[in-house]
Formats: C-alpha cells, sequence, structure tokens
C-alpha cells in the first residue's frame, strides 16, 4: 500500500542552536539572573555539563549552570566571562 502526502513535515530533531542563541542573548541583557533552560532534557546533569564548558554552541563563556530537582538553571555572569571566576 502507497500513502501519499501533501506536505513533508518538520524535521524532528533535537538541535535547538538558533533556540539556544536567542535564550543565551536574553541570558546576557540580564546578567546574574537566573533562568530555566526553557526545553526537557532528559539529561539534566550533561546539558549543565555542556553549557558550564562551552560544548553548546549558543553558551560560550561566562554561562554558569546548575541542577536542582532534575531541572535546569542557566545565568550569565559578566565576570566569569572576562576571567574572574566563578561565582554562586
Amino acid at each position: 500500500m502507497v500513502v501519499f502526502v501533501d506536505e513533508v513535515p518538520a524535521p524532528v530533531t533535537r538541535a535547538r542552536e538558533r533556540a539556544n542563541r536567542e535564550f543565551a542573548e536574553v541570558l546576557r541583557a540580564n546578567p546574574g539572573r537566573w533562568a530555566r533552560y526553557p526545553w526537557p532534557t532528559r539529561y539534566p546533569h550533561s546539558t549543565k555539563h555542556r553549557i558550564r564548558h562551552g560544548h553548546a554552541a549558543a553558551f560560550g563563556s561566562g554561562f554558569e549552570a546548575e541542577v536542582r530537582g532534575g531541572v535546569v538553571l542557566v545565568r550569565f555572569n559578566p565576570d566569569a566571562a572576562r576571567g574572574r571566576g566563578h561565582a554562586a
């Protein structure tokens, strides 16, 4: 049996580079304020590690992440971005 479709559905992907860049820009505009990572993540500690160490494309120097109750919290710390260390 052949099933035809009128449109090809949008791809289902875990890549959120563009959306993460927008999220990162909002955090940069609000330094020091914690925000919930806005997407569900199966492995919150892995997400935290990727953000902290700049392995997620949108997040570079100065981003801090913590996990509380399975929720990833992220903030931009301009002092850390300038190499003045991690502040909690």
